[in-house]
């Protein structure tokens, strides 16, 4: 069973400041706000047992003005894993947000980083969301590297799923579907991990010096 706290429906108006206004037990500050998902969850867990998978979808960005800060999100996944969440799903954003987050103007697998910056706060699985396109393909970064004619060209690290087989063809052929030629990445790299930084976002400059010191084994695919 999965448990929707995120895109601002029921839970997630209860957890932001924007639409709760309590004094009460279940309004005020955070601890309070989120006290009606977690006990939610907590009974669900007593419902089900502990064998039963429980996902909690929680609004990683809400993208409203008067929603969550970071604090407050990270705080939230800790009381829901510790009321019994087996994993938890990022929610990207609320419906009512300006902001896109699943329209094809939004690079894929945009939010990933989210996430990831979410990963060293709890033990429990995270579930990436919003323009992941393509299954086989775990994460990707993409990053400039020097081009005789072009001064620079993008250069794709791809980090495949565990038991998926990929070919930068194939691969190249799914982008061109969304992306005009010129925009398409002639420069390939398979990798089995992308570093980031001390904040989980993808550290480019690490990739760029992998490259230069010939630790990345790249492919090239021209247009």
């Amino acid at each position: 069973v999965e448990i929707l706290g995120s895109e601002g429906f029921l839970l997630n108006e209860f957890t932001a400041p924007r639409n709760n206004p309590r004094g009460d037990a279940l309004g005020g500050d955070a601890a309070r706000r989120m006290r009606f998902a977690v006990e939610i969850v907590r009974r669900v867990r007593e419902a089900c047992g502990p064998d039963f998978i429980l996902i909690y979808r929680l609004s990683l960005l809400d993208l409203v003005e008067g929603g969550n800060g970071w604090d407050d999100i990270v705080a939230q996944a800790k009381a829901v894993e510790a009321a019994g969440a087996t994993l938890i799903n990022s929610g990207i954003g609320w419906h009512e947000a300006r902001v896109p987050t699943i329209a094809t103007s939004v690079p894929r697998a945009a939010f990933t980083g989210v996430t990831a910056k979410l990963k060293p706060h709890v033990a429990v699985p995270l579930v990436a969301s919003n323009r992941i396109n393509m299954p086989d393909v775990a994460e990707a970064a993409v990053f400039g590297v020097p081009d005789d004619k072009w001064d620079e060209r993008p250069c794709v690290a791809v980090v495949l799923r565990e038991g998926a087989g990929g070919a930068v063809e194939g691969l190249r052929a799914h982008l061109a579907e969304g992306w005009a030629k010129w925009q398409l990445p002639e420069h390939w790299a398979f990798v089995s991990e992308v570093p980031k930084t001390s904040v989980g976002k993808f550290d480019k400059k690490v990739l760029r010096t992998q490259l230069a010191d010939g630790e990345l084994d790249t492919q090239s695919c021209a247009s």
